[in-house]
């Protein structure tokens, strides 16, 4: 007797050990999804700059209500200048020298003029939120990006589409006067990176809805004043023109079909990616970029202060602004 039951069809065994048999294999083959990652610590980083902010217009608040009284104005409470902090209101504002928002935030917002002798401003800027909301929205949006993007393609392009996009994004704006702080120009790369990649796939159905979702957020930002549709299209470019230069290519190979199931790429990509694809070098080495850029900030005068000026910032808030 082999264990033979005739009221179930042989096809019932076959799955039950083939079940067993991938049991053996999945934990080795797929391990699982770290911890940490540079999507999560964006986010967390995000998070506890945000929570500095709000501290540095608390503590700012004696200086303020000094500099009010002294113009003629009444006095705020600690209560009122947090909340209008918190919730995103519009800061109280005396020569430009002297804002609710705190010496920590007026260090590294963007504005044009600014940022032309302070450089630094156009990649800080990316990393600062106007308010609750405006953080919930841009790391709600970062957190639910496919984890392909990072582990996929690699960390390496990760991060230098995140601050690229995030520097070309602000770049953009600065036709305006006005000043900008938030993370969707980085955000809006990491979707130009990926709208390139599936394109490159393949992926032409997916990589239509994630442009169709960039079309109804600059609909949004026609609706509302102060959204920055420039920082959100220069960022999106900037993403894309790192994804094909930077990112790997595909094509089509039906010998990847073999090997679909038990390969080890990059962690996600192969889901993506299908059965009938494979992957090729990107058309210039990421090497490239980081040398390139290491080279451009260590020979440029106004580059060669970013490092000095942020730790300014952050060491001694109000040294950059004036707001001491």
């Amino acid at each position: 007797h082999d264990g033979f039951d005739p009221r179930k069809p042989r096809r019932s065994r076959f799955i039950r050990d083939a079940k067993r048999r991938l049991e053996k294999v999945l934990p080795d083959e797929f391990p699982p999804r770290p911890i940490w990652t540079v999507q999560r610590g964006l986010v967390y980083l995000n998070i506890l700059l945000f929570a500095w902010q709000m501290m540095s217009g608390i503590l700012y608040v004696p200086t303020l209500n000094k500099q009010l009284r002294r113009a003629g104005y009444a006095s705020l409470s600690t209560m009122e200048v947090a909340s209008r902090n918190f919730f995103g209101g519009s800061a109280i504002a005396i020569g430009g020298k002297v804002s609710s928002y705190g010496p920590f935030t007026m260090d590294f917002v963007h504005r044009t003029y600014w940022s032309r002798f302070q450089p630094h401003r156009l990649l800080t800027a990316g990393f600062l939120h106007g308010g609750i909301v405006h953080l919930g929205l841009n790391m709600r949006y970062l957190w639910g990006l496919p984890f392909w993007l990072e582990r996929g393609l690699g960390r390496s392009l990760y991060i230098a589409t995140y601050l690229t996009s995030i520097v070309c994004g602000n770049i953009v704006h600065s036709s305006s006067s006005s000043p900008i702080l938030g993370a969707s120009g980085g955000i809006f790369g990491l979707d130009g990176l990926r709208f390139v990649m599936l394109r490159s796939m393949g992926k032409k159905r997916q990589a239509n809805t994630v442009f169709r979702n960039l079309i109804y957020l600059l609909l949004y930002g026609f609706i509302n004043p102060q959204v920055s549709n420039a920082s959100h299209v220069g960022g999106f470019i900037a993403g894309a023109v790192m994804g094909y230069f930077f990112g790997p290519r595909f094509y089509k190979s039906y010998a990847a079909r073999k090997f679909w199931f038990t390969s080890t790429q990059r962690e996600g990509l192969r889901n993506v990616l299908g059965a009938d694809k494979a992957e090729e070098p990107s058309r210039v080495p990421m090497a490239a970029f980081w040398i390139g850029l290491l080279i451009w900030c260590t020979t440029d005068p106004l580059l060669k202060t970013i490092p000095k000026s942020i730790a300014l910032g952050v060491f001694y808030p109000g040294s950059l602004s004036g707001m001491q």
